[in-house]
């Protein structure tokens, strides 16, 4: 099967953290037998075709005047429209310019799909191309553009656009399909509700707390809190920091990048948090670092019109190594973790419950280090190997649209 996965984020080098989880999924896909090809907006302007392994290539468009090109990477969509208000005048050239790489695949390939990536823009522009042109469309929802459309008052005209030409869709969770559903009604494409998941072979053999503390120069006898992610409000990341203000033997590592460094970086030297930030990490420093840790910290607010995350891909690579989750009740992180014993929820931006749990937490005990030599792999339940066969059963589905 030959599938086209149009996208707004995706990574730039083998190191990028934007949009990684498309590429694990395509790859997973490309494994099953399925030539994949990326239609990808370039903010520096080409239009060229790649080849970037084998079974996977991608197609690069340009679209919009030089100036609205910061619209896509950096921070995602959203952010860079808030950093810069007059990017949003790039949106229609973009829709366009996906639909128009889309196109160019399809008059290249024999029966292909399309399989795109966030409901806004990819969605949108491979559901307008398959009201003229035969050809299945699932699209995977992720969240911050479902929800986007649902707070603004316009939003509904695009999501009926969207659901018109769309077969299926993909929702990693099920607080997602809900609200879908309640907006669109009879009017709903076919849907399943899977997160996406991890690529346990890109994070390295799991280690011994031990070890892992070891190889990365940490205490032993510290607690160590970790939080991956954008640093930008939605994350939570202050509330964490507040909540850790004054609770001994405690640091915090939270790896990522974005406009909230410099205000955390201040925010724990005045209240004497132990803080590192270390950027965005490769995968293969995840790794020993989720190892190392006695919780990873998903702290998530509500933005405006009530969004929230839909279910973070941090939490499913911290779980895949065995480790606990304390996560806001918020989005798909309360179906994700619920009946596991090693994670705890929280209101959202409640950081006196956040302060409670974090001054209760008792260090992880290690595994069994032959357990861990045997390649006991707890995150199956998230493995692209299985969630590819789901997308792939809905792209080889036949029916959807009237």
């Amino acid at each position: 099967m030959e599938v086209v996965v149009p996208t707004s984020s995706f990574p730039r080098d083998a190191d990028d953290w934007r949009g990684r989880f498309v590429l694990d999924l395509s790859r997973a896909l490309a494994r099953r037998g399925h030539q994949i090809v990326h239609v990808v907006p370039d903010p520096e302007g080409r239009e060229d075709r790649v080849a970037l392994e084998p079974g996977i290539d991608v197609r690069r468009v340009s679209f919009g005047p030089r100036i609205a090109r910061g619209l896509v990477m950096g921070q995602g969509i959203g952010a860079n429209i808030k950093a810069a208000p007059w990017r949003l005048l790039g949106l229609p050239g973009l829709v366009r310019a996906l639909g128009r790489g889309i196109e160019a695949e399809l008059e290249m390939l024999s029966d292909a799909r399309v399989l795109s990536h966030w409901l806004f823009p990819a969605g949108l522009a491979a559901s307008r191309l398959a009201r003229r042109r035969a050809f299945r469309h699932v699209t995977v929802v992720h969240g911050g553009a479902l929800q986007n459309l649902l707070a603004w008052p316009g939003g509904g005209r695009f999501l009926h656009d969207w659901a018109d030409g769309c077969d299926a869709a993909l929702y990693v969770s099920e607080d997602l399909r809900r609200r879908a559903r309640a907006r669109l009604k009879e009017r709903a494409p076919a849907d399943e509700v899977s997160p996406m998941g991890v690529a346990p072979e890109r994070f390295g053999p799991r280690l011994p707390r031990a070890e892992a503390r070891e190889l990365l120069g940490i205490d032993p006898d510290c607690r160590l809190v970790v939080g991956l992610g954008r640093l930008i409000p939605l994350k939570g990341f202050d509330l964490l920091v507040e909540a850790a203000a004054g609770i001994p033997d405690l640091r915090l590592v939270i790896a990522g990048e974005g406009p909230e460094e410099a205000r955390l970086v201040r925010r724990a030297l005045a209240l004497g948090v132990e803080l590192e930030l270390p950027g965005a990490l490769a995968p293969a420093a995840i790794g020993p670092l989720l190892d190392a840790a006695d919780r990873l910290v998903v702290p998530s607010r509500l933005g405006r019109g009530g969004r929230s995350e839909g279910c973070p891909v941090a939490a499913l690579e911290a779980l895949s190594r065995g480790l606990g989750v304390l996560a806001t009740r918020s989005g798909g992180l309360p179906e994700l973790l619920a009946g596991r014993a090693d994670c705890a929820l929280f209101p959202v931006d409640d950081r006196a419950e956040l302060a409670r749990l974090l001054r209760s937490l008792r260090p992880r005990e290690d595994e069994d280090p032959a357990a861990i030599e045997q390649g006991v792999h707890l995150g199956a339940p998230w493995d692209y190997t299985r969630i590819s066969g789901v997308v792939e059963s809905l792209l080889l589905e036949q029916g959807g649209r009237v």
